[in-house]
């Protein structure tokens, strides 16, 4: 008996193979775009961390160091009418309370600064000097208009 072979080509004609082919190579072309834009993502928020740390010491440090300065001048500004409260006895008017004399003594300081452009520190300064060496406040006051100028 002869044996004979068949051999047969069965080709598939379908719609789906094709669609699905193409759907997972759009996937993985999305997927590579998603990451690329992960890297930029993550590369922008590094520098935006730079540039927070930057202007922290560009900006904060400077503003702390000019609020600690207005603190010491302050404090130093206090420390002054303080001092010259300790002569009050000498500056009082007739009449006068020690918080009226306390409220001369600042207007006085801050009108000569004003007038000056000089800062308020010294000013207090020069009149706890003056107000130690003279006994009137009239010749007080023309010392220290002399001396500011």
């Amino acid at each position: 008996m002869a044996t004979s072979t068949l051999l047969a080509i069965l080709k598939f004609n379908d719609q789906f193979s094709s669609a699905y082919s193409k759907a997972i190579r759009n996937m993985d072309s999305g997927s590579k775009k998603v990451m690329t834009n992960m890297k930029r993502l993550s590369s922008i928020a590094d520098n935006l961390g730079n540039v927070g740390r930057t202007m922290t010491a560009a900006v904060t440090l400077p503003i702390i160091g000019l609020g600690t300065k207005a603190v010491q001048s302050a404090v130093q500004y206090e420390g002054s009418i303080a001092k010259i409260m300790t002569l009050r006895g000498k500056l009082r008017q007739y009449g006068e309370s020690e918080e009226q004399v306390r409220q001369t003594a600042i207007d006085t300081i801050n009108d000569m600064s004003k007038a000056y452009g000089i800062v308020r520190t010294e000013v207090a300064q020069s009149y706890y000097e003056l107000a130690s060496a003279f006994n009137k406040t009239d010749d007080m006051a023309r010392g220290m208009n002399t001396a500011m100028q």
